[in-house]
């Protein structure tokens, strides 16, 4: 069975959540465009995504990592393909729905910003 670009960004969004349940920032970041934005709706802000994830270092840092592991459930919802560029929706913890827009570059998809709402 061949893949599909549907499975590839399926695949880059699994890394995306097993980087975050894991707090692994190298492997979330590996996922990631250098220019990829955060917006939050609720306080209607927005800033770089990838420095957002590394200020989250600081502050997950004397945080147990396995037993944050365990408590960490991040669904994906949907996922919609349309040639090089990509929408997926996460559930995170039924505390945040999280929207993800991916464009394929060479043969990788990377998300390219991330807009959130707390549930």
């Amino acid at each position: 069975m061949a893949i599909t670009e549907y499975d590839n960004v399926k695949k880059t969004m699994e890394i995306y959540i097993e980087g975050s349940r894991r707090l692994d920032y190298d492997t979330v970041l590996s996922v990631t465009h250098p220019d990829a934005r955060l917006f939050l709706g609720d306080k209607q802000t927005s800033k770089n995504l990838r420095e957002h994830w590394l200020s989250g270092l600081d502050r997950f840092n004397d945080t147990d990592r396995d037993e944050y592991y365990k408590k960490t459930m991040i669904e994906i919802l949907s996922i919609e393909v349309v040639g090089t560029i990509a929408s997926v929706k996460l559930n995170y913890n039924n505390w945040y729905y999280d929207f993800h827009n991916l464009i394929k570059i060479g043969n990788d998809w990377k998300i390219v910003d991330k807009v959130s709402h707390k549930i």
